[in-house]
């Protein structure tokens, strides 16, 4: 008993040990990590996968404060698996969509490269999530409360409450330069993954970007509302 007790802090030991690793090489230089791994090795994706579902985890960490105060009881196991879950699906989705894109220009590697590419470049998500956490309190706040999350009508609301003062201008102006930079760093990877010139990995991500925000607006913002909805606490 004691011994697989062991083995089990051993395994989960050494993929601490891997995530951190992964996660300093990939913020350090998208390019050369994605240079430095056989994308199409199952193994490679299993990594990926773990690697995407600890990220997950982590976001949901640092997003506790942000739940609390809106009411949303976060601290539960089932709250925990359908997020954990919700998250890699629509990372996986995303990931295939800049696959389709990167065939329509002339990339050259294979889906499970591209979507393992797009799930170790989930490193970024954290770091995004810490700069724009003020943010991000505003608009999940909005996504809570609203009635019509997914029409237009909620987006030509909220896209002008979001820049509404100073102060939101300003968090708006550290979210678009964290996603930017998020940006041009999935262009490295893209670039080193399918073998193309930078003006083609640009040309990737950028119409890849246009099918991930209206996946994101439609689907995940209404179905992450589902998800917070049933899990927030009764009043009083």
């Amino acid at each position: 008993m004691i011994e697989n007790v062991r083995a089990l802090i051993d395994l989960g030991g050494g993929w601490l040990k891997d995530y951190v690793r992964n996660l300093v090489a990939i913020l350090r230089s998208p390019r050369e990590f994605m240079r430095s791994r056989d994308l199409d090795a199952g193994p490679t994706f299993i990594d990926a996968s773990v690697f995407a579902a600890l990220v997950s985890l982590l976001n949901l960490v640092i997003q506790i404060p942000i739940y609390r105060t809106l009411g949303v009881n976060v601290e539960t196991p089932a709250f925990i698996l359908v997020d954990t879950v919700f998250t890699y699906g629509f990372w996986f989705i995303y990931g295939s969509i800049l696959h389709g894109s990167a065939r329509l220009f002339g990339g050259g590697a294979s889906y499970q490269a591209s979507v393992a590419c797009f799930l170790f470049m989930s490193a970024f998500r954290p770091l995004i999530l810490i700069v724009t956490a003020p943010s991000e309190f505003v608009a999940r706040r909005m996504v809570l409360d609203s009635p019509d999350v997914g029409g237009a009508a909620f987006y030509q609301r909220a896209l002008p409450a979001l820049a509404s003062s100073p102060r939101a201008t300003v968090l708006l102006i550290l979210a678009l330069a964290a996603n930017c930079y998020f940006f041009f760093a999935l262009v490295s990877a893209f670039r080193a993954v399918h073998a193309v010139s930078r003006i083609r990995a640009f040309f990737i991500v950028a119409v890849g970007l246009v099918g991930w925000v209206a996946i994101s607006s439609l689907v995940e913002v209404p179905a992450f509302q589902a998800l917070w909805q049933s899990f927030k606490k009764p009043a009083g």
